[in-house]
């Protein structure tokens, strides 16, 4: 029965991880469009032509960080903010990480982080915009924004795709053990 209940936290800790990837691994690729850093140390603003049979759409920063060791264990926070004449459409706040540690500094150079999902209500042209929430501490280099349409959003994963949980077994209860005449029961 353990080896049922493992599996089962397996089946369900795996599928958790393909839908935080849903962003970045499914539908299809669009477009990828190089992002210029702006003087606040964000990027953009981008134009996006955007329509709803795209949706949901995600939009992906893909960069390069530095293999600086003193970056190690550090990170960036963003907020990206979608908006259509001036009115927000979608934001989310994401985090881009060093992926080194102090065994292996370098870490894998590349780093791809959904920014957001949108499911957007009327075609025409989106404004993106990427701000820091704080300082930067890692650096980065050729940014780009990578758009996916039709990218399966975890909001949209219903329970049938979810595995079945297990029942709990009952835990025996637990009886202290009897002190020892050496030891003094406190």
């Amino acid at each position: 029965m353990q080896a049922n209940r493992i599996n089962t936290w397996c089946g369900i800790a795996g599928l958790l991880l393909l839908v935080a990837c849903d962003g970045t691994s499914t539908g299809t690729r669009m477009q990828t469009l190089p992002l210029e850093a702006n003087a606040g140390g964000g990027y953009g603003p981008v134009a996006l032509q955007l329509a709803p049979e795209m949706s949901p759409v995600a939009l992906n920063l893909k960069a390069k960080h530095s293999d600086d060791p003193t970056e190690v264990g550090k990170w960036n926070t963003y907020r990206a903010t979608l908006s259509q004449n001036g009115e927000t459409v979608a934001e989310g706040e994401f985090h881009i990480n060093h992926t080194g540690s102090p065994e292996a500094p370098m870490g894998a150079t590349y780093v791809t982080q959904t920014m957001l999902v949108a499911k957007l209500q009327q075609a025409g042209t989106y404004e993106l915009r990427i701000n820091p929430v704080r300082p930067e501490e890692v650096t980065l280099s050729e940014v780009e924004l990578e758009l996916r349409s039709g990218v399966r959003d975890a909001a949209s994963v219903e329970r049938s795709q979810l595995p079945e949980a297990m029942p709990a077994e009952p835990s025996p209860p637990v009886t202290p053990p009897a002190p020892s005449p050496t030891q003094h029961a406190i």
